[in-house]
């Protein structure tokens, strides 16, 4: 649905009656122009006050009942942002795991459970389209879904900003708007650094790794979803013309292929190797050879490079008394996995690194980056890697799955 944005509010903006009104008039301003779905977030402090009542033990012992009770900051939520929308004379629904209307489903296991995509989109096109279709703004709380057997789930923390960005990948929306108390994602945490600057723009990938080393803007689950359409981080004052664009155009179907048929491995040791970590970037450098990956600790890096290195060039490390010894391994291929979903489907890399044991195919080193990951093998088994892993993920054409099994005879 071209014209649709989905619009979270987090319970950070929405800290009483003032700011619910104010919310409740960027909907309105909004939905002059386009068909609207909001999710809701629990008032600020209502999530940490519930659980503080739970209790650790009873998080522990008793989870479907702490399951229900902090879902009830969201509910709680949703249904006083119903009212101070139902005062702007707005055409609203409440979207409630008791309604007819809920459409999020999750796995199994009350406590941060994940949301199932497929269920989810049939509820969305069930439920939440008809509504649209007649001009209804659905108001729908967030952080919280329903297992299959009818039991309420929890989303875990940032489950609010995951239920936006499923219903709107569900939905086919334009835009997803995650309003918050922060113009947008800033180049590092302002907390922190006094010259942090707002991103105006930044790619769903380059997010997605600052997600994954602990930027709270958004969380990792969350981005798993944004496929297709443009994820914009804002506030209330930055509005819908502000705050951060996260393009995502639709996702590239998994595959995998030989990123360097020729790489080799560079191991240096010595009592302090970061202090010759530069000097050897530096000589890869004038080599005109890429780092692909590299591994420390604090006696041993090894770094795996795309190119032939010449061992006495890496042996001038030690002639300038940076390291105690080099060694250089050649023959070396990298292969390059990278698929939607990748980085959040449990299970994806033992699946195919137990098929390459079974085949025999030795693994000198894996490294993983979002929704990507570099195998490192023997290039004389490059090939049959490749094969194995297409297979094992079901990225295999029938072409390759011939080739695959006459390779195994």
């Amino acid at each position: 649905m071209k014209n649709l944005v989905v619009l979270k509010f987090g319970g950070s903006v929405l800290d009483g009656p003032v700011s619910l009104q104010k919310a409740a008039r960027f909907v309105q301003d909004l939905a002059s122009t386009d068909k609207v779905v909001v999710v809701v977030s629990a008032l600020k402090g209502a999530t940490d006050g519930l659980l503080a009542l739970a209790g650790e033990k009873e998080t522990l012992s008793h989870p479907e009942q702490v399951a229900q009770l902090l879902s009830m900051g969201e509910r709680t939520a949703a249904r006083a942002f119903l009212i101070a929308m139902l005062r702007m004379k707005l055409d609203v629904r409440l979207v409630d795991v008791d309604t007819p209307l809920w459409p999020i489903i999750t796995e199994e296991g009350p406590l941060d459970a994940a949301p199932l995509f497929e269920e989810t989109k049939r509820n969305c096109e069930k439920s939440l389209l008809p509504l649209l279709e007649e001009g209804v703004i659905p108001v729908v709380c967030g952080f919280i879904g329903k297992s299959g057997k009818g039991q309420i789930t929890t989303l875990g923390r940032g489950g609010s900003d995951v239920s936006a960005t499923l219903l709107g990948k569900c939905l086919g929306a334009r835009e997803v708007v995650l309003v918050k108390d922060v113009s947008g994602v800033s180049s590092s945490d302002p907390d922190h650094v006094k010259n942090a600057r707002r991103l105006s723009e930044i790619k769903l990938e380059e997010l997605g790794s600052l997600a994954s080393t602990g930027a709270k803007v958004v969380s990792r689950a969350a981005l798993s979803f944004v496929e297709g359409y443009n994820l914009r981080i804002t506030s209330m004052e930055q509005g819908l013309n502000g705050g951060t664009v996260v393009a995502a155009p639709a996702r590239p179907p998994g595959k995998i292929s030989i990123a360097s048929s020729e790489a080799s491995m560079i191991t240096i040791i010595g009592s302090d190797v970061t202090r010759a970590y530069p000097a050897l970037l530096s000589l890869l450098n004038e080599l005109k050879i890429t780092p692909l990956a590299a591994s420390f600790n604090n006696t041993t890096a090894i770094i795996y490079a795309d190119g032939k290195a010449d061992p006495e060039r890496v042996h001038s490390l030690v002639d300038q008394g940076l390291v105690r010894a080099v060694a250089v391994r050649h023959g070396l291929s990298c292969l390059l996995l990278s698929g939607s979903q990748f980085e959040n489907t449990p299970g994806v890399l033992s699946s195919f690194t137990e098929a390459l044991y079974s085949h025999g195919v030795n693994v000198f080193s894996l490294s993983t980056l979002g929704d990507s990951a570099k195998i490192f093998v023997l290039s004389s088994s490059a090939e049959k890697a490749k094969q194995v892993i297409a297979r094992s993920l079901g990225l295999a054409s029938k072409k390759n799955s011939q080739v695959q099994k006459a390779h195994e005879k």
